[in-house]
């Protein structure tokens, strides 16, 4: 595992502590992903404090993309918005979300969090809230019953 500045570091594990809960696993021989220009350990292109490495180009684009999209998308059309792991500490991606549930009547809202999934009150009401559970096991239990719906 490498930390932020690319050092290589020993960790193949985060648990919460004292629980036996994952919060991320690296299976021995995982490839991380690298840069194809240089071979350097790549990063993941968001902005954090204080932080001279991300691509602000890139972020914007993305940003114009996905308005880009929402305006191609009926404003009465049914949207599932699933939101996975965004906290509290930094709520960016909670605001976002909550942002596109306002503006979209026939929305709704399945947030995914170990701990932060409760939703504004006044959003409840077209909120699925899955907490407790880890992302990929609340991903599983969704699908199974999206399979069971037959849709």
């Amino acid at each position: 595992m490498y930390d932020h500045r690319g050092q290589q570091v020993a960790a193949r594990a985060l648990r919460r502590p004292g629980t036996d809960v994952d919060l991320l696993r690296l299976l021995p021989g995982t490839q991380l992903p690298s840069c194809p220009a240089t071979g350097a350990r790549a990063r993941p292109n968001v902005l954090m404090f204080g932080d001279d490495g991300v691509v602000m180009d890139e972020i914007e684009q993305q940003r114009a993309a996905f308005e880009s999209w929402m305006d191609s998308v009926p404003r009465a059309a049914r949207v599932a918005i699933v939101e996975v792991g965004a906290g509290k500490a930094i709520p960016t991606i909670r605001r976002t979300s909550e942002a596109v549930l306002r503006a979209r009547p026939a929305a709704t809202l399945i947030r995914v969090n170990l701990d932060d999934s409760d939703a504004p009150a006044q959003l409840r009401d077209r909120c699925i809230s899955v907490g407790g559970v880890g992302a990929l096991q609340a991903l599983q239990g969704i699908a199974a019953e999206m399979d069971s719906m037959k849709m």
